[in-house]
């Protein structure tokens, strides 16, 4: 028998792409009004709970959404600069010249997370996180990830700059 917690949140964040589809996004600074939902498999600790809610909230929140909340994703470390010249108070990402696609903010925030419960559940319990990102109210990117995802995955989040 499998057990998972969920939890929804959502966050206002610009992003630059470079090869979009629509020319009003393609080359342009434009925004999405996301839906994050988070959902964790692991086994019951003896208190009958996965986590409780509320740590499980509080570790989602402060260590993706607050990052990611009114901040500006860029596909490269020159934009970047450029920004912070430009707005020196801004709240830039920056990830190794990927580009700011759902699917690449989905990765990035399941393998920040997954990292995270490695470290909570100490390597004692195996767990899967499974990550939806509304990006639009009919469009979003699922990624699913393991610890053995975490160990074998060549993502490195030291180049994401923050």
């Amino acid at each position: 028998m499998k057990h998972s917690i969920y939890k929804k949140f959502s966050f206002e964040m610009a992003h630059v792409l470079r090869s979009a589809f629509s020319k009003e996004c393609n080359n342009t600074i434009h925004g999405h009004s996301y839906k994050l939902g988070v959902k964790l498999t692991a086994p019951l600790n003896g208190g009958g709970m996965i986590l409780d809610f509320k740590q499980f909230g509080m570790l989602i929140k402060n260590f993706v959404v607050d990052r990611l909340d009114h901040a500006c994703w860029l596909h490269s470390g020159e934009l970047l600069e450029a920004m912070k010249q430009i707005f020196p108070n801004g709240k830039f990402l920056y990830w190794s010249n990927k580009e700011p696609t759902a699917e690449v903010m989905a990765t990035y925030i399941a393998v920040e997370l997954g990292r995270l419960f490695n470290s909570d559940f100490h390597d004692k319990v195996d767990f899967e996180l499974e990550i939806t990102l509304w990006e639009t109210e009919d469009s979003c990117a699922i990624v699913q990830v393991t610890k053995d995802d975490l160990i074998t995955h060549l993502v490195s989040l030291n180049d994401c700059v923050v």
